[in-house]
């Protein structure tokens, strides 16, 4: 960050990595990775989990330790893309809670989620701190 007066400045850059947290689920031995870019009060954030043995739960998911917590103005949306064990792709979207680092995942068709091996699991959204 560097302040300036000029609105026409950008102050704020960054990018990194981040660890999402999966709530209702044990990941089990699950490769994890998460990345965001914040520009400004906009972020962007993308994840994915990859299942290499059985989870513990289905239903709805909840992703959890976002990097920057939501602005409290609106309740953002992005998208979910999920494999199932490489036979069914599945689309749905996430819901960031406001004033929180917390993002809901719902599948796009009426059947809950149920985690197996080698399903994957992609998401991503951009919203305001």
């Amino acid at each position: 960050s560097n302040p300036s007066s000029d609105a026409n400045t950008l102050d704020s850059y960054e990018e990194g990595s981040w660890t999402p947290a999966f709530d209702n689920l044990t990941e089990g031995s699950a490769t994890i990775s998460g990345k965001y870019t914040k520009i400004g009060n906009l972020v962007y954030v993308q994840g994915s989990i990859t299942w290499a043995a059985d989870t513990s739960a289905s239903g709805t998911t909840t992703v959890t330790n976002l990097p920057f917590a939501i602005a409290n103005d609106i309740k953002p949306q992005g998208q979910i893309e999920f494999l199932d064990s490489g036979t069914a792709l599945y689309f749905g979207f996430c819901q960031g809670a406001v004033n929180g680092t917390v993002l809901n995942l719902h599948k796009a068709v009426s059947s809950p989620f149920t985690w197996t091996n080698s399903d994957r699991l992609v998401f991503e959204m951009t919203y305001r701190v």
